[in-house]
């Protein structure tokens, strides 16, 4: 505990610092000292014209001298103040500088360090090697993919486009519903064209046998050899209905 408290700490206050503290101070007592002669010629203009009121010419002449002597030492106090000033502004600014200067040397030294290490033939190196490196998995990707030719690549093509016209002119999904299929019923529009209106016909035969006439009979037979002969030809072409068929025609 002694060595930590007993130790001296760096002073952070350089000569230059110092040197614009004394320089500061010199000012400020040559300020100081202006002001007085100022006070006291203000005084010795005062008591000259009381003088000569008082018929006193010889002495107010020599006040008025020694007040001439006074005002020629506060010109020369102006100037060296005003020569402290420029000193102190000259110091501060020459105390910028050299942190500049010492940041540009800080700043070269580690440049120099980098460049040490990273020379420009090695940057020369690592970028031809790189472009060697690029140029070889080029040829290994050319290898690869087979050396397509360009009828190769040019019939690529033509199938790509030949999918993408097949994608255009697909039909689009029909939006309304499909038909229901009625239960028990029977479905017309799964019977040929010509069955579908040939089961009125028969019924039309049929009512020309209960006619009185004889010759509407016949007519009525006739219908129903017509519209029988097509019912039989349609079923006699579906499995298992054209034995039955025909039985029933027996009949």
């Amino acid at each position: 505990m002694g060595n930590l408290f007993g130790r001296k700490r760096r002073s952070r206050v350089t000569e230059q610092d110092r040197a614009v503290l004394t320089l500061k101070q010199q000012r400020d007592k040559l300020r100081q000292y202006q002001k007085r002669l100022s006070l006291g010629l203000e005084r010795e203009r005062a008591l000259a014209r009381q003088l000569l009121r008082d018929g006193k010419k010889e002495k107010a002449l020599l006040l008025l001298k020694k007040k001439r002597y006074q005002e020629q030492l506060l010109d020369k106090t102006e100037n060296q103040i005003s020569n402290l000033e420029r000193m102190v502004q000259d110091i501060e600014f020459t105390q910028i500088e050299m942190k500049v200067i010492e940041g540009l040397k800080i700043g070269n030294e580690c440049l120099n360090k980098m460049h040490q290490v990273m020379s420009i033939e090695e940057v020369e190196r690592i970028i031809g090697e790189t472009q060697d490196a690029v140029e070889y998995q080029r040829q290994i990707d050319e290898l690869l993919a087979g050396s397509l030719t360009e009828e190769d690549e040019d019939a690529i093509l033509e199938e790509l486009n030949a999918i993408t016209q097949e994608q255009l002119e697909l039909p689009e999904v029909p939006s309304e519903p499909l038909p229901e299929k009625i239960p028990g019923g029977t479905q017309s529009q799964g019977l040929p064209e010509g069955l579908s209106g040939q089961t009125g016909d028969g019924d039309d035969g049929d009512d020309g046998d209960d006619g009185d006439d004889g010759d509407d009979g016949d007519d009525g037979d006739d219908g129903d050899s017509d519209d029988g002969g097509g019912f039989l030809a349609w079923s006699s072409s579906l499995p298992g209905l054209s034995h039955s068929g025909s039985a029933r025609r027996t009949q």
